[in-house]
């Protein structure tokens, strides 16, 4: 979720990719996410929509991984 933040991707983009609304995927990930890379988010504005969606697809494997290690 923080690569995805910090590309710019809003909380609807990424609860979308996730099949969560925008308000499911801010209340279950908002709190990972220091306050310091909350102000940055946007700041990678130059990166197109398709790479901010890329990021946030990576970023929800890798929490899907680790969340489904025994």
């Amino acid at each position: 979720m923080r690569s995805a933040r910090l590309a710019g991707a809003t909380w609807d983009e990424i609860g979308d990719v996730l099949g969560l609304t925008g308000e499911q995927a801010r209340s279950r990930f908002a709190e990972s996410i220091p306050q310091t890379q909350h102000v940055a988010v946007g700041a990678a504005a130059n990166l197109s929509d398709e790479d901010v969606m890329k990021l946030a697809v990576a970023e929800t494997r890798a929490v899907r991984q680790q969340h489904s290690k025994p």
